[in-house]
């Protein structure tokens, strides 16, 4: 996930799982729900952590713009149509995959159309590039106010993303850092791995001290469609970020083994689960690992950093129209719950 947007690529704060059953008690309304949300998530204390976060990242990504070469562009306009296509190509279907989880793993609890959960999950996309990482507030907000989804059931469905990206995810660096080739031993430990994480979760989430908190919310995790299917998804999203790495690095001429191509965009999707934001880091992180891997290859500061902002660029030319087109799409039913929510309150 493009991100996931963990989630975001996308991951809901502790904060907002309160209350002791669902539904809770007499105060706890839609309304009550999406007001103590907004001043958990928007709190001085939060913004300024991510304000600092986007102005370091923002120094970060202008440091990489400095040094990378000033024919960069130039040689994208005469890289190779299919690779430029290959490169937006993995990121539509990235964002896609990430819309598909989200709307899978809500199923046990509440069932809604697969177009809705694409856009908001494109929007949020757009959203984590503002200055305040937006994407989870924006989400989180959404399905109080037009789906009246209750804190808790948004909690337990973000967990279950959660859950499901960080598996195969550490599976997968795992499976990298032992075998050190994409051969079947890699295969093997990964999928050994995943299978591991995916026959742990029913049987964790069932212990009697769980259950007794979560009041049926843990089918989100017990469900073998939504835990199955989610994983494999996730399986197919970090196969795309591992193709659009290895497109970049065609796209440059740069020369990187597949693995440590996949080990270099399993790092570059690991480090977008920071909360401090998404700009800059990911960035960052890949040009600091590409620069050690490209050794003896010449300018390698100018090389990875090169590198890290056509990966990036890959994604960014994607998420920017999808989320503009999502929130002229989604704007329609904000308005109409807007409206609704006004009639309840004055009933």
């Amino acid at each position: 996930m493009t991100a996931p947007n963990p989630p975001d690529r996308n991951e809901a704060p502790a904060s907002i799982a309160t209350g002791d059953t669902l539904g809770g008690g007499e105060d706890e309304t839609p309304e009550h729900d999406l007001e103590q949300t907004r001043r958990s998530l928007l709190s001085w204390r939060k913004l300024a952590l991510q304000a600092t976060g986007f102005a370091i990242g923002s120094a970060l990504l202008g440091w990489i713009l400095w040094h990378s070469g000033p024919g960069l562009w130039t040689r994208l306009r005469g890289a190779d149509p299919w690779l430029l296509a290959a490169l937006l190509g993995t990121s539509v279907a990235s964002l896609a995959i990430n819309g598909t989880i989200f709307w899978l793993a809500l199923r046990p609890i509440r069932r809604l159309p697969l177009i809705e959960l694409q856009g908001v999950n494109a929007f949020a996309g757009l959203l984590n590039y503002a200055p305040i990482r937006l994407g989870v507030v924006a989400r989180i907000v959404w399905h109080l106010r037009v789906d009246r989804l209750r804190v808790r059931e948004i909690a337990a469905w973000f967990a279950s993303v959660t859950y499901t990206i960080l598996v195969p995810l550490g599976a997968a660096i795992t499976a990298a850092l032992l075998t050190t080739t994409l051969d079947w031993r890699f295969a093997l430990l990964m999928g050994s791995l995943v299978v591991a994480g995916g026959v742990a979760a029913p049987i964790v989430v069932r212990w009697a001290p769980i259950r007794s908190r979560t009041n049926g919310l843990e089918r989100v995790l017990s469900d073998p469609l939504v835990l199955w299917g989610s994983m494999g998804l996730r399986i197919v999203d970090l196969g795309l970020w591992a193709l659009r790495m290895l497109v970049a690095l065609r796209i440059l001429g740069l020369e990187l083994t597949p693995t440590q191509g996949v080990m270099l965009a399993m790092a570059n999707l690991a480090v977008t689960l920071n909360p401090l934001g998404r700009v800059g880091f990911r960035e960052a992180t890949t040009a600091l690992i590409a620069s050690r891997l490209l050794a003896g290859q010449g300018d390698l500061l100018q090389q990875a950093g090169e590198l890290a902002l056509v990966e990036s660029a890959g994604e960014f030319f994607v998420a920017a129209p999808a989320g503009l087109i999502a929130a002229f799409m989604l704007a329609r039913r904000w308005r109409e719950a807007r409206r609704t929510n006004s009639r309840a309150r004055a009933a």
